[in-house]
């Protein structure tokens, strides 16, 4: 400590960090607004982040990439191998065969007799038929109908048909010179359930009828006639069979294509993603896209939020510690040897409440009876009241009041503004002999006081003490 700052305890400023605290508190608003901005800010980055074309870049990088024979080779099976297992999956997933419960497959046997007027037309009419059931005609035929939201692949596979001769021989080994007489076709229907296979059952009645006028156009003259409709709920071995087989497929697929894209290279990987999700996008599936779609990121605002704050509590405890004003009043009383009688919190200041009222009144009032007490220790008949600051209204108020008290009580008080700029007032201030320094909390520096001080030391005035106006 310089031997010419009699005036200070110490050189060494502590933090009060409570008053740091509670000055931050007292800006939430502040705070409140830099988070808010923040997280706007980092919220519009992260959607323009998100928009961004990333796999354009990776599309480029792609297209770099050259594979050996043999790793190309790998490459195209393992595409092929993708297409397969997902045409299987597309068709498990769909067809209502794979649906049915082969523990209770219901189906209906639709038994028709075809008679030809002609034997020798019998095989042309049978075979007519047949062509029609097994190849789709009367699927066709039934989609046609309306009614039926399947593909005609799935609805071909409900249905099926046999025939056999009368005498019970297939149609096409007859016996030599002996034409059967007549032809039974047996049609068979399933369904999920009894109510979808009786429905389908009726709609290829009616499409074998109507398909009948066809045939005797271009076969020969016949009758077609139904002989009978049986309808059955029954366990399917070879159903079972059917759908295990497929299922076991498609896990052989997909074992078999982890297993080569697994042993790829990362350039193969980024051929092979490449090339999968071109064929996506050409057949319309519902895959990965190549871009991200754009969206606002939680994450980034809740960072955004966080960030505000920090920032923000960063600047203002730098702001504190660095600038060099007062803090409280409690530092002024700590760190200079002469007395400092308290602070006034000024009344005005925010909301205005009986509480502050209170406060402000019996502070005012301590300090006060302290001053007395100390002029009439030193024998001090008169005193100005200095500032090195303009008075706000409510500050003259204050001042105006203090001055008069202790004029009434035989104190003869005067009042100086910007005492250190107010050079017409420095004959004042040495003929009265005895000042009384106000300062402002926030706006009064060390430096100021120090100077003030020094000017007074030099001067042979006495500094009986000083106030405070608190925030």
């Amino acid at each position: 400590m310089e031997s010419n700052y009699s005036w200070k305890r110490t050189e060494d400023i502590e933090i009060d960090l409570i008053d740091l605290l509670r000055r931050l508190c007292a800006q939430w608003k502040q705070i409140l607004i830099c988070a808010v901005l923040f997280a706007v800010l980092a919220g519009a980055y992260s959607y323009m982040k998100s928009g961004s074309a990333p796999a354009v870049e990776e599309s480029d990088k792609v297209e770099e990439i050259e594979l050996k024979e043999d790793e190309q080779r790998g490459v195209t099976a393992a595409i092929r191998q993708e297409e397969e297992l997902r045409g299987l999956e597309e068709y498990i997933e769909n067809s209502v065969l794979m649906q049915i419960d082969p523990y209770h497959r219901s189906s209906i046997m639709l038994l028709f007799a075809v008679k030809p007027t002609d034997g020798q037309a019998l095989q042309r009419i049978t075979e007519s038929y047949l062509n029609f059931v097994q190849n789709g005609g009367a699927a066709d035929a039934v989609m046609a109908s309306g009614g039926w939201d399947l593909d005609k692949t799935y609805l071909a596979e409900l249905i099926s048909v046999s025939s056999r001769t009368s005498s019970g021989t297939p149609v096409i080994t007859t016996p030599e010179n002996v034409p059967p007489s007549e032809t039974v076709l047996y049609v068979r229907v399933m369904g999920l359930d009894t109510g979808m296979t009786e429905s389908l059952a009726e709609d290829v009645q009616a499409a074998l009828e109507t398909y009948s006028a066809t045939v005797k156009g271009a076969a020969g003259d016949h009758t077609l006639t139904l002989l009978s409709m049986e309808t059955s709920v029954v366990a399917d071995g070879d159903l079972q069979t059917q759908q295990h087989n497929k299922w076991a497929l498609l896990t052989s697929y997909a074992d078999g294509l982890k297993a080569m894209t697994d042993a790829f290279s990362d350039e193969q990987k980024l051929v092979y993603q490449k090339a999968i999700g071109i064929e996506e996008e050409e057949d319309g599936a519902d895959g990965a896209e190549m871009n991200a779609e754009r969206g606002i990121s939680k994450k980034y605002v809740v960072l955004g939020l966080a960030g505000g704050i920090f920032l923000y509590c960063c600047i203002y405890a730098c702001l504190y510690l660095f600038r060099d004003t007062l803090k409280s009043t409690e530092e002024m009383k700590g760190l200079y040897t002469f007395p400092v009688y308290g602070g006034i919190p000024l009344k005005g200041k925010g909301k205005s409440t009986d509480a502050k009222k209170n406060a402000y009144e019996q502070e005012k009032a301590q300090i006060l009876n302290r001053v007395r007490l100390a002029c009439k220790n030193q024998e001090i008949t008169r005193l100005c009241i200095v500032s090195d600051f303009s008075f706000d209204e409510q500050e003259k108020a204050c001042m105006a009041d203090l001055a008069k008290q202790l004029n009434s009580w035989g104190i003869e008080t005067l009042i100086t503004e910007n005492a250190d700029r107010e050079t017409a007032a420095w004959d004042t201030l040495a003929d009265v002999g005895h000042v009384l320094m106000v300062c402002r909390i926030g706006t009064t520096t060390h430096r100021m006081v120090d100077e003030e001080m020094s000017f007074y030391q030099e001067n042979d005035i006495a500094v009986l003490g000083a106030v405070t106006f608190t925030l």
